[in-house]
Order: C-alpha cells, then structure tokens, then sequence
C-alpha cells in the first residue's frame, strides 16, 4: 500500500496519495505544531475536510485553511513548514484501526532566503572578511537545519519528537533568516 505526501515545488499544494483501500479513511493534519490539529474546509461549503476521498487521496491548497465561517486560520501565504499527517483506516467490528503516519515540508520561504543570501555572497567583494564569513555561515546553518527537518519527516517523523525537532530546526532556519530575506511571496 503506497502512502506518501507531497507539497508542490510552489509550496500552493499539499497532496496526499494512496490507493483506493483507504477511500474515506480519517485525516489529521498538524501543521508546524505537534499537539493541535489544523482542520482544513472545503472553501466552497466551508465544510470540515475530514476524510480522504474515494481514490484515497486529498489535495489541499491554501484556500482549505479557513474556519468554519470562512476566515483564514493562518497568517502563511504559502504552504511553508512541517507537516504530519496521520491516516486512519477503521478496522471493523473485529480489526484494530490500521494507522499511517507521514510527513511533508514546504520550505520555499526558506529556498528564497537561500536565494537572498546567495545573491549577497556573489555580492560580497572582500572575499574572507568578517562580512562574507557570516553570510557563508548563515547560509551553511540555515542548509544544514532544513536538511535534518527533511531527513527527519523523510523516513522519521513518526514520533512527535522527531516532528517537534523537525518544527524546531525549521523555525530556526527561519529565524536566520530574518524577515528582509524571506519576502519572495512565499
């Protein structure tokens, strides 16, 4: 049984797909937060989105993070962070609930920092002084941060303290980043 997500390269689309044994099994989505569950809507209804559809599958955008009265629930544009997504399958009447667990990370705010920071480095002029040695640092953290969040929704975040971690790791590439250099609309 194939499970995975997956959040497009324009961080405006989060799919989850699997096969059609799980039609209508139940989704809980957390969205950089271990403990709270952020419920998306269907924008059209403004119905809770709740369940897999019939394919076993869900495609969700930023649209769907509005509440009950059509509000927005988040201050992101962009689908940007760490998401875990537990899967359950009922069992019936004499099965124990079959339940997945998988993860996903949107991280173009953090590739557009990246970006910034690059484009300062090419920028820099003095070569090893203090100036360009702190742009090569921050670039280096803010690579090496994201790369152990991926690793760890990858194949790990199964536990909540991996996805706190990987919640921890991101928000302090984040914050490396500074506001100035994450202002790409993302």
């Amino acid at each position: 049984m194939a499970l995975s997500a997956t959040i497009s390269g324009d961080c405006r689309l989060l799919t989850i797909a699997g096969d059609s044994t799980m039609s209508g099994a139940q989704v809980d989505l957390y969205w950089n937060d271990a403990t709270i569950t952020s419920v998306p809507y269907d924008p059209s209804t403004l119905l809770p989105i709740t369940s897999l559809d019939a394919t076993g599958s869900l495609v969700l955008s930023i649209a769907n993070f509005v509440d009950a009265s059509g509000n927005s629930t988040t201050s992101y544009t962009h689908l940007n962070g760490i998401f875990k997504i537990v899967i359950t399958i009922a069992g019936g009447s004499n099965n124990a609930d079959t339940i997945y667990e998988i993860g996903a990370v949107g991280m173009c705010d953090i590739n557009c920092c990246l970006g910034a920071k690059t484009k300062e480095l090419i920028q820099c002029k003095c070569g090893d002084c203090s100036e360009c040695t702190n742009i090569i640092s921050d670039i280096t953290k803010i690579y090496m941060l994201l790369n152990g969040a991926k690793i760890n929704v990858a194949g790990c975040v199964q536990t909540n303290t991996l996805y706190e971690a990987s919640i921890d790791e991101y928000l302090k590439a984040k914050t490396i980043c500074g506001t100035k250099n994450c202002q790409c609309d993302c």
